[in-house]
């Protein structure tokens, strides 16, 4: 057993038993200092867990709350979550980011019905609601504050991955992934104004955007 996993085990880090859908312990702007909070052995050491197991993972996207302290996804019993306010953003042919205290502002998009595959549940998928355009106000490692706007299948990543740390993941079932199910909530033709407000035509915006996150 390595050094760092010896330090994750002695971490007070709840289990799945004492925490209802394992919602991470949420970063507190008003109260806390990104800093002070980098430097804490205990969540940088978790952090760096987290990064290393995501990097390991045929995945697009890791929440801290779904990895054990042993760094292994769902298997080992009797051991503490990850619990720091943190996911990993894992594009294909990008390098991993790292995403810390994360938090989305409202963007006017097209919101879209999805079915998303999940490494906390094989062969099962999520059903959600998705925005195909967010804006995300997050940290990274180094503690700078980023506010950027996301599209397409980062975006619907970014909004899979905070469900997991606020424990919003309990609608889960055996479906297969069906075409019908990729579509907005309202239907709009190709050559209409998009709704998201942009002016454009949706075939050029949100319309893109949604074959973008049919994965």
């Amino acid at each position: 057993m390595s050094a760092a996993t010896e330090l994750l085990l002695k971490l007070d880090i709840p289990t799945f038993e004492q925490s209802s859908g394992h919602p991470v312990k949420r970063f507190n702007r008003k109260t806390m200092d990104i800093k002070k909070y980098l430097k804490d052995v205990g969540n940088r050491a978790q952090l760096d867990s987290l990064l290393e197991k995501a990097r390991e993972e045929p995945c697009l996207g890791l929440a801290a709350n779904q990895c054990k302290s042993e760094g292994i996804i769902d298997q080992i019993a009797h051991s503490g979550w990850l619990d720091v306010d943190a996911f990993v953003l894992k594009l294909p042919k990008l390098e991993p980011i790292l995403i810390i205290a994360p938090i989305i502002n409202e963007a006017p998009s097209t919101t879209v019905r999805t079915q998303e595959g999940c490494l906390t549940y094989p062969r099962r998928y999520i059903k959600a609601v998705r925005e195909t355009r967010i804006t995300l106000d997050y940290f990274t490692i180094d503690g700078k504050n980023h506010l950027e706007v996301f599209e397409g299948l980062a975006a619907q990543v970014i909004q899979h991955e905070l469900d997991h740390l606020i424990g919003h993941d309990d609608d889960v079932f055996i479906h297969p992934i069906s075409m019908t199910e990729r579509g907005p909530l309202v239907k709009t033709g190709r050559n209409d104004e998009c709704p998201c407000g942009t002016g454009n035509k949706y075939k050029k915006c949100c319309g893109g955007l949604i074959q973008s996150m049919i994965v």
